[in-house]
């Protein structure tokens, strides 16, 4: 799976060092599990990686997507239906505002400006930054 991540995210590392690297780890681990480790990687290679449209089951495709459990898909859509799950998946892909609370209200401007934050339109204490 490691090796599978490299892949897929990483480019510093040549694609046949990440296999060979693979294929050693596996061997000091298992005996003979370095024929598998070998064989499922230079598949990766060779052809790809599958698309997610092809999974035919809704929960396990948005799963896979979103990066969650098929029990947490299946319970949010079946608390918020359909819709409103399918937004939720999609908010936790977008990145968030960090939120900072000011504890020296006196020092809230200094800080506002050493930040380059903005006031947060929740709390007076509070500031937010993109």
């Amino acid at each position: 799976l490691m090796s599978a991540y490299q892949l897929r995210y990483l480019d510093k590392i040549p694609n046949h060092a990440v296999v060979n690297e693979a294929v050693e780890l596996a061997k000091a681990r298992k005996k003979g599990s370095e024929k598998m480790v070998n064989a499922v990687l230079r598949r990766i290679l060779r052809e790809g990686w599958p698309d997610i449209a092809t999974i035919k089951r809704k929960n396990k495709r948005d799963s896979i997507a979103y990066s969650l459990p098929v029990w947490l898909v299946s319970k949010l859509k079946e608390e918020y239906g359909e819709e409103r799950a399918q937004a939720i998946f999609e908010s936790l892909l977008v990145r968030n505002k960090a939120s900072i609370r000011v504890t020296d209200l006196s020092r809230k401007e200094e800080i506002k400006a050493v930040l380059e934050a903005s006031d947060s339109p929740l709390a007076v204490s509070g500031l937010v930054k993109e």
